[in-house]
């Protein structure tokens, strides 16, 4: 059994949050002067849903909002999706937990994601934020502190914010791979580059640092677990896309929380596991 608590070391990185926020000095420009800064590099990983995992995951939360008071006593508080799914009427929740023929067909058209095949592994990522803070914007929070900051950071006052997913099974994918990829502007199941402008020369940086540090599977199980806040965000999404196909769903009588008040998850999946659009609106 492996030493969870031994930490993952980035050379060059002090660990600001443990195992997923790392940080090391960096200049940069605010208002047309130079000032000290600090670059921030965001680890997590996740596993992309699958189509059952998404009417699962209806299913689930429709038979949790049936249960009398269930989302006001319970310790967690209610996500996002079950805010939402708390403004449809309850024949519509009990036809979701009955796997209702016409509902999960309209729930797996309007999700991007496949269905497995037999035999057949969901796929799994390492995914970086690479963003800059002045020293005045350093925050003392978690994780989920430096998300945020990372999606609101002004490329005027900042620079620049990008980042990448990295497919791993039992390993990162071979390092020469990466660096054929990444030199010639390839993007695939292995290596996808999101985010804004960056220079091969800062990816390759933090490459060096997450292969030095990510030596094998047992680190990479170190990092946080991001999966099941994509599996939310993206029943979410699919959701919204349903509704705008049901046309049977009467939300007379029905409160609830504003489903439009939704925060992501801080994953950003660009894996290619999705479908085709097919029509749907995002």
């Amino acid at each position: 059994m492996f030493d969870s608590l031994n930490p993952v070391k980035l050379p060059g990185y002090e660990m600001t949050v443990k195992n997923t926020v790392y940080t090391r000095p960096s200049g940069l420009f605010v208002s047309g002067e130079a000032t000290e800064g600090r670059e921030v590099l965001v680890l997590q990983r996740y596993t992309s849903p699958t189509e059952n995992d998404i009417v699962g995951h209806f299913q689930e939360s429709a038979r949790e909002i049936l249960r009398p008071r269930s989302l006001t006593f319970r310790k967690v508080p209610p996500t996002h999706f079950e805010m939402a799914l708390c403004k449809v009427p309850q024949e519509f929740l009990r036809k979701i937990v009955n796997g209702d023929g016409d509902i999960t067909d309209d729930i797996k058209s309007a999700t991007p994601f496949f269905c497995l095949g037999y035999g057949d592994k969901p796929n799994s990522y390492v995914t970086a934020i690479h963003f800059v803070l002045s020293d005045d914007e350093l925050l003392f929070g978690g994780r989920e502190g430096y998300i945020k900051a990372s999606e609101s950071v002004s490329s005027k006052k900042f620079g620049r914010r990008w980042g990448f997913n990295l497919h791993y099974t039992n390993s990162l994918p071979e390092r020469h791979d990466i660096d054929f990829m990444l030199r010639n502007g390839i993007e695939g199941l292995s290596f996808k580059i999101y985010g804004g402008l960056y220079s091969v020369e800062d990816v390759t940086r933090v490459l060096d640092a997450l292969y030095a540090g990510l030596k094998d599977i047992r680190d990479v199980e170190k990092l946080p677990d991001d999966s099941d806040a994509l599996l939310d965000q993206e029943a979410l999404d699919t959701f919204r896309r349903t509704l705008k196909f049901i046309s049977s769903i009467n939300f007379a009588g029905r409160e609830g929380p504003d489903s439009s008040d939704s925060e992501g998850s801080g994953v950003e999946d660009v894996s290619g596991d999705k479908k085709g659009k097919k029509g749907w609106v995002m």
